[in-house]
């Protein structure tokens, strides 16, 4: 591991660096429409993809949990309870055979695998739209 050795010298170089710079103005670049447009896309898209994330990683826990529970039922010493206690887990072994989903729009379950095929299918789609204007420039 390289030790740093600091000396007189490197401190006084750094006290002056550090007047010198307190000194300038500072130089405000402004971004211009198409700059500020493009900040204001990648904010939305930012957005938009933290709601899914959010979204799908619910889902798969529920879809995770709701699972469990039938394994609960099933590990618990059911032999020793009664004959209506062993009826409920009967009802909530069946149940979880069928876990809880988070669905968008009754036909797309929302989970990790999910989110991440929306993340390849967006990035193809954008390599698509990219060699096709990169072609459309080029002609």
């Amino acid at each position: 591991m390289e030790k740093i050795q600091y000396s007189q010298g490197n401190a006084r170089h750094f006290s002056v660096s550090v007047r010198f710079s307190r000194h300038r103005k500072p130089k405000m670049q402004y971004l211009d429409s198409r700059g500020l447009d493009l900040v204001k896309y990648v904010m939305y898209i930012q957005a938009v993809l933290l709601q899914i994330y959010i979204y799908c990683s619910l889902g798969d826990d529920l879809l995770t949990e709701s699972t469990k529970v039938g394994q609960a039922a099933y590990e618990c010493p059911w032999t020793n309870f009664s004959t209506s206690v062993k009826s409920c887990l009967l009802v909530m072994t069946m149940r979880s055979q069928q876990p809880l989903l988070i669905t968008a729009g009754n036909f797309y379950v929302m989970s990790m695998e999910n989110f991440a095929a929306i993340l390849k299918t967006s990035l193809s789609y954008l390599s698509v739209l990219r060699a096709m204007c990169d072609d459309g420039l080029s002609e």
